[in-house]
């Protein structure tokens, strides 16, 4: 879990949608860790433009930009959690029942990266 962790972490910049749950099903662990990759980089370039428009000597998010951070993050975390659901016998046994709401809250909101954000007005209500 602290490897899917540390990679949403990472990727906890980004929005998008597999078309079928057969893209979301991986047969290894290798597969696995590779349609996470996919789901992140796929959220990065909109993560990535959108803090291309920030201000670099602002202290706080307007209420718009904290909008748009928390839509951002929750499209990655759709994205993420259904690749882990569609495969979870491939995750470690302790792994295997997490729901999303602790998924969230270890991934994101225990996140030192979400944690500083907190501190720059950003407080996303993730589901």
């Amino acid at each position: 879990m602290k490897k899917l962790i540390c990679v949403l972490a990472l990727g906890l910049c980004s929005v998008s949608s597999f078309a079928s749950e057969s893209a979301l099903k991986a047969h290894s662990q290798q597969e696995l860790e590779q349609r996470l990759e996919q789901s992140t980089q796929k959220h990065d370039t909109e993560m990535r433009d959108f803090l291309k428009s920030i201000d670099p000597k602002a202290t706080q998010f307007t209420t718009k930009q904290s909008q748009r951070f928390c839509q951002i993050t929750q499209g990655l975390i759709n994205d993420m959690y259904a690749v882990l659901d569609q495969n979870r016998e491939l995750l470690a046994e302790e792994d295997r029942s997490v729901t999303k709401r602790e998924f969230i809250t270890q991934a994101v909101y225990e996140a030192p990266d979400y944690q500083s954000l907190q501190k720059m007005g950003v407080n996303c209500k993730l589901k």
